[in-house]
Formats: structure tokens, sequence, C-alpha cells
């Protein structure tokens, strides 16, 4: 059973009040709100996508110390450097949105996030969350 907060009469007094008080402020009510998730979808979004491929040996140079005579001597080694290729393809790609929207007015209530999180990219990958 819900109770009408008009007929609900106090018959106490207000005791912890300041001096220097004019006024009772009634505060506003929040708005009703809901949450609406947008499923956004979109043909042909290029999405790349970085492979390895494998190692491949370089041939560089160097300078060695030999602390038994105190010399430097030019040396040639052999290094390993990754090979990455990049390939980029047209995809559908889904990005969902989740919205406030006020019942009263039927506009979108920005909710403000006070942590600092990336901007989130469409891609193939689910979003990684840290915590």
């Amino acid at each position: 059973m819900a109770v009408n907060p008009h007929a609900v009469k106090s018959t106490g007094q207000f005791e912890n009040i300041a001096p220097e008080a004019r006024t009772i402020i009634k505060p506003k009510y929040a708005d009703p709100k809901i949450q609406v998730v947008l499923n956004v979808e979109r043909n042909h979004a290029a999405v790349q996508r970085t492979e390895w491929l494998g190692n491949t040996p370089v041939l560089r140079a160097a300078t060695e110390y030999v602390p038994s005579n105190g010399t430097f001597n030019d040396v040639n080694y052999i290094d390993s450097r990754k090979l990455l290729a990049t390939d980029t393809e047209h995809l559908r790609v889904n990005t969902i949105h989740p919205v406030m929207v006020n019942t009263d007015t039927g506009k979108a209530v920005e909710i403000k996030n006070n942590k600092k999180e990336p901007v989130a990219m469409h891609g193939l990958e689910p979003r990684q969350h840290h915590s």
C-alpha cells in the first residue's frame, strides 16, 4: 500500500534550524529515467588487423670491448626482427550505445562519469575492462 506524502501531517517542530535560515527548501525530485540500449549496425566498416608473420634475421654492426687488452673491436651479429602485416577488411560491425532517456521530456540525459576511461572504438574484440 502506497502512502500519499501530502496526506501525512507532522505534529513535531523543527528544532535544529540555523537562525539565519529564511525558508524551507523543497528539493526537486529526480526525473523518471529509463535506459535504452542502441545497437548501431554498420555495413562495410573498415577494420584493421595486425598479424605476426614470424621473425627474420638481420645483420647488425656493434663495437665490443676486450677487457684483457683494453681495445675495442668492430663485430657483426645477427639480430631477430619481427615481421608484422596489417590487413584492412570491410566487415559488418555492431556498436552498442547505452543511453539514459528522461521519460518526461523524451531527451537523452547526460551521465557524468568521473572515471577517465579510454574511448571505445569499434572492432572485432570485446572491450577489455581493467579493474
